[in-house]
């Protein structure tokens, strides 16, 4: 979760001995990764990789303060977009029961 919550930061642009978005940014990943997970994706945050994560980030760019309405339509539709090419390839799919 620490190396998501540094990249998230950097990502937005937030210095990362910042400390007061932090419960906020660590929902906004989590919610994240429950989103993914939802979709029938499956994640290991121990070893996410970069895909994943560039999923999340865009997730968390998404949701995190932006005031332009253009700039968090875009960063939605690619992070739905992400999910959508997920969900089709077989490396990324949950395995049934």
């Amino acid at each position: 979760m620490e190396n998501l919550l540094s990249l998230a930061k950097e990502t937005l642009g937030i210095v990362s001995s910042a400390t007061a978005k932090d419960v906020s940014l660590r929902m906004l990943i989590n919610s994240a990764i429950a989103d993914i997970k939802r979709a029938g994706i499956k994640i290991d945050t121990s070893k996410t990789d970069d895909l994943i994560k560039n999923t999340i980030m865009l997730y968390v760019k998404a949701n995190f303060g932006i005031s332009n309405p253009d700039d968090k339509a875009k960063y939605f539709e690619a992070y739905q977009l992400h999910i959508a090419k997920l969900s089709l390839s077989e490396d990324y799919k949950e395995a049934k029961p």
